[in-house]
């Protein structure tokens, strides 16, 4: 996994509001290892309870009430936070959502695919339970992973040009 992107990914998610609100539906916690994953859970959830990205200070406060955590991992999220806090935001946000996005389904079909060897060996707890009949719906989910939020039609968008259709007598 490429370190510099996903700590390239949560500074976005700390200091862009903007980024946050357009990665955090498609992000998971499983998409992230080790410290990248406990500060993504605690931005995750600072989101769900706030409605607004947390500061390195709250992750800070946050990652010290962590319990059950080993203390080599803490530090390293420590470390990582600190980073978060003296970087800059990726100028180019378009390049930094595609490469999120591309991160994302990348991840998504790794899981897919470990899943499904779990399935396969007969791994029920790491499986979730699931028979072979769900690999290919695995796969479908994994590939479908999109940022693109345009699925539909935009029924303001030519509604001069679709009037005028409407209107015209056709033979």
């Amino acid at each position: 996994m490429n370190t510099e992107l996903t700590d390239l990914i949560l500074t976005n998610l700390v200091k862009s509001p903007d980024f946050l609100q357009k990665t955090i539906p498609f992000l998971k916690a499983e998409y992230f290892k080790k410290s990248h994953k406990i500060i993504y859970e605690l931005i995750d959830r600072y989101v769900n309870d706030y409605s607004a990205g947390p500061t390195t200070n709250a992750l800070f406060v946050e990652l010290d009430k962590l319990e059950g955590v080993p203390q080599q991992l803490v530090d390293e999220a420590k470390t990582i936070i600190e980073r978060i806090d003296n970087s800059t935001l990726e100028e180019n946000q378009s390049w930094l959502l595609d490469q999120t996005e591309e991160f994302c389904q990348d991840q998504a079909i790794y899981q897919a695919l470990l899943t499904s060897i779990n399935i396969t060996e007969g791994n029920t707890k790491e499986a979730k339970g699931m028979s072979k009949g769900a690999i290919p719906k695995l796969f479908q989910d994994a590939l479908s992973v999109s940022f693109d939020t345009n699925i539909g039609h935009n029924f303001f968008q030519d509604a001069g040009l679709r009037y005028d259709k409407y209107h015209t007598k056709s033979e």
